[in-house]
């Protein structure tokens, strides 16, 4: 799933390229049971890099990189479903479980940069994470 921008002249990576990937799932069905089990994988999402020139100066210059020139950590994540249906006098009632990332892995997603006052000036970089494991139920009624 590669996705680029042109500008000038220049190919950057988009925000959501992804260089590989694979996803694939498997059901299996025995009425009124079903289960489901999917897997995601992706390189991970550009971003650009950002560093304090060398030697550091007070103040300290901060260079930025080409817009998405480096990568965050590859993605991964193991989903689950299982459903069951419920014959109604009046429809069909449908209930789940989900589990997203179940695998709990912690996914890169997004970069925080920040310069703090302190002397000497340090440039910190946060990462944020995708969900973590996170459970879902679900009820829908069919009449």
């Amino acid at each position: 799933a590669s996705v680029e921008d042109r500008e000038a002249g220049v190919d950057t990576r988009r925000g959501w390229d992804q260089e590989h990937a694979f996803g694939g799932g498997l059901t299996w069905t025995a009425d009124p049971w079903m289960a489901t089990l999917a897997v995601t994988w992706h390189t991970g999402w550009p971003t650009t890099s950002v560093r304090f020139a060398e030697p550091v100066d007070t103040p300290p210059e901060v260079i930025v990189g080409a817009r998405n020139d480096t990568r965050l950590g590859d993605f991964f994540s193991m989903d689950a479903r299982v459903g069951r249906r419920f014959a109604l006098k009046h429809g069909e009632l449908e209930a789940w479980l989900e589990l997203t990332n179940m695998t709990n892995r912690r996914n890169p997603c997004c970069v925080d940069y920040e310069v703090t006052d302190d002397q000497p000036q340090v440039l910190s970089r946060d990462v944020d994470y995708w969900l973590p494991i996170l459970p879902s139920i679900g009820v829908l009624w069919r009449y």
